[in-house]
């Protein structure tokens, strides 16, 4: 194996100066160092390479061939140096790479392709990619590193995980477009009681989901016992149920916003107690410090913030 030479990176670009100078005064004037420091620079390259590098004439000094082939790479290598800065710059005002951001159904519809655009303007070199998925799916997810960062309803963490809680969201009780003559009642109210959702059969998810949580707590604050008609973990599947008039269900605005306003499903907001989820981003401890994360909860933000004006969300 060839031995290195072990060059000192300020004795190239001693030699530099001073051939491009043709001086050793001059090139310690520039450098602001003392001439015998230069020369001895010069003299242990000369003795690295084993051949003259310059030669000594009345006005001063010139490369020799060697010096000339030796100043060329230097040029050249000088020229890497500032390249390597500029992309070490450029690397820190920008980034690249790739970040999975996992949202809930109940989210997605609404926020997804405002994100990716918000984030590939600010991040051109960033690759985002949206994994949707259940609330307690995408905290997991987080915790095994399937994704980066996700956003999930009412998030319990430990130390390992980091939440920005970003908004509050109302929870309503969620029914048919036209309610049979049994809920005819229903018409009248602006807001729905707590205390009333033992009048009604509710289509829920299974426990520990959030939305079963919330609706029980709410239940034994009311003192009232649910008429639970059927257990339905599916988005999807639960409101087929609820449209085809089996019952109601308690969700966020977020899933059903495009039912609401399409007018094939109601929904009014709980009140005494008000039910509320709140609504956070989530990612690994260890990574808070992650510019890519840092741009991408900025960005989340700022959506959430531009749809403020939504009377079923409060932002945080």
């Amino acid at each position: 194996m060839a031995k290195t030479l072990g060059l000192d990176f300020e004795d190239l670009h001693t030699f530099s100066v001073v051939a491009r100078l043709k001086s050793f005064s001059r090139a310690a004037e520039n450098l602001r160092v003392a001439q015998s420091a230069l020369s001895r620079r010069v003299q242990r390259l000369e003795y690295q390479f084993g051949m003259p590098l310059l030669e000594r004439h009345s006005r001063g000094v010139r490369a020799t061939e060697a010096g000339m082939f030796l100043l060329t790479k230097i040029e050249w290598l000088e020229g890497e140096v500032d390249k390597i800065q500029q992309d070490m710059i450029a690397l820190k005002n920008s980034l690249v790479g790739e970040l999975r951001l996992a949202l809930p159904h109940g989210v997605i519809q609404f926020l997804a392709v405002k994100i990716i655009e918000l984030y590939r303007d600010r991040c051109p070199g960033m690759k985002l990619r949206i994994v949707e998925g259940k609330s307690s799916s995408n905290q997991d997810a987080v915790l095994d590193g399937t994704v980066d960062a996700a956003m999930v309803y009412d998030p319990v963490c430990g130390t390992e995980i980091t939440m920005l809680p970003i908004l509050f969201e109302r929870r309503l009780i969620v029914g048919p477009a036209e309610p049979s003559a049994a809920f005819a009642w229903l018409k009248d109210l602006q807001n729905f009681p707590a205390a009333k959702l033992s009048m009604l059969p509710l289509i829920l998810p299974s426990s520990p989901h959030h939305i079963r949580q919330a609706v029980e707590a709410a239940a034994d604050k009311c003192g009232i016992t649910l008429n639970i008609a059927l257990e339905i973990d599916g988005l999807s599947a639960l409101r087929t149920m609820v449209k085809n008039g089996l019952g109601y269900t308690v969700l966020p605005y977020g899933p059903v916003h495009q039912d609401i306003e399409a007018h094939t499903l109601t929904g009014l907001p709980i009140i005494d107690p008000v039910l509320e989820c709140m609504v956070g981003i989530l990612y690994r401890t260890s990574r808070q410090d992650s510019r890519a994360l840092i741009e991408l909860t900025k960005v989340i933000r700022e959506v959430v913030q531009s749809l403020r004006q939504n009377p079923y969300w409060r932002s945080i």
